[in-house]
């Protein structure tokens, strides 16, 4: 019961109704497609109670090291399954069906926003390793006048 929003690759699917009963459990999918999230319903509306109890012992200092699934890489899953998605759609649709050419704009358009957002990621990322690499270059000249500053000192010595 549910869906698949994150990956089909696995049966386990999202279900509002399941996590219900099961505490935020429910959201099974996520879970697959991002194990080493320590939520299950990541969505402000989504109900999950094992994420706000684990949250609080974290708080607490009884949990440590949790770890969190980006944004952007949920938003990526997401948009890469609706792309698979709408592949196998117009793949059982033929041309001349009604929906066929809705289908496919829908789909071009898609593939388009996916594209850009992966290529924004990874400017984001190219600007982060450049500010890294300057930060490194400022570290080893800081680590430099420091040398130089001992060995001076301890010539005058």
């Amino acid at each position: 019961v549910g869906n698949r929003p994150y990956s089909s690759r696995c049966s386990a699917r999202d279900s509002w109704l399941m996590a219900l009963f099961t505490f935020g459990e429910g959201y099974h999918n996520y879970h697959h497609e991002f194990q080493h999230d320590y939520r299950n319903g990541v969505k402000p509306w989504q109900f999950d109670c094992t994420k706000w109890v684990i949250w609080i012992l974290a708080k607490c200092g009884l949990a440590t090291g949790l770890r969190r699934v980006s944004s952007e890489k949920i938003l990526l899953a997401q948009l890469g399954e609706t792309q698979r998605q709408l592949e196998e759609k117009l793949a059982t649709l033929s041309e001349t069906h009604a929906h066929h050419g809705v289908i496919a704009t829908a789909y071009e358009r898609l593939a388009v926003t996916t594209t850009e957002w992966a290529q924004h990621l990874a400017s984001d990322y190219e600007i982060t390793r450049e500010m890294l690499a300057e930060l490194r270059r400022e570290i080893r000249a800081a680590v430099q006048s420091l040398r130089m500053f001992d060995q001076l000192d301890a010539a005058l010595a």
